[in-house]
């Protein structure tokens, strides 16, 4: 049998996705933690070409408290760029006038994801915050977009 160094290097290629690390950590502004947050992910599916998450977060931005943040999230792409598609949902305490009222905002996830050589984390989202669930306040979509940076790890 003759050795090639080009077949052992397309093997590697073709099983990298599944030496990915399963935990992440990142710190996020705005996007679906309201303003300035902190989320960990955990996959729990790691098939070729995609990951599939489970994401808890928490965050705080003045009057809006988002006590967690619970979420499904995939990722589609190569080792470093992903396509990241997702939903979350929150319970949160708004605070106005004196008056704390609490509701659950759900946020759809469409954005950009880059895991650099080492494990770091750049994310780029656009997260509507989407009240479908408090029928008192009326329905309201507020657009949001976010920013993140983070570190996977075993």
């Amino acid at each position: 049998m003759i050795y090639s160094k080009a077949q052992d290097t397309n093997s590697l290629k073709r099983n990298d996705i599944n030496k990915l690390p399963k935990n992440s950590f990142y710190a996020e502004l705005v996007g679906s933690t309201y303003g300035i947050g902190i989320n960990y992910e955990r996959a729990i599916s790691q098939v070729k070409n995609g990951i599939i998450n489970l994401r808890i977060g928490m965050g705080s931005l003045y009057y809006i408290h988002a006590l967690p943040t619970f979420g499904i999230n995939g990722l589609i792409g190569d080792k470093k760029n992903y396509f990241e598609l997702g939903f979350n949902c929150s319970r949160t305490f708004v605070t106005l006038f004196n008056e704390r009222k609490s509701y659950w905002i759900a946020n759809p996830i469409l954005g950009y994801r880059r895991i650099g050589l080492k494990g770091y984390i750049f994310r780029l989202t656009f997260s509507p915050l989407i009240n479908i669930f408090n029928a008192d306040i009326g329905p309201a979509i507020v657009p949001l977009f976010g920013l993140s940076f983070g570190k996977t790890f075993n």
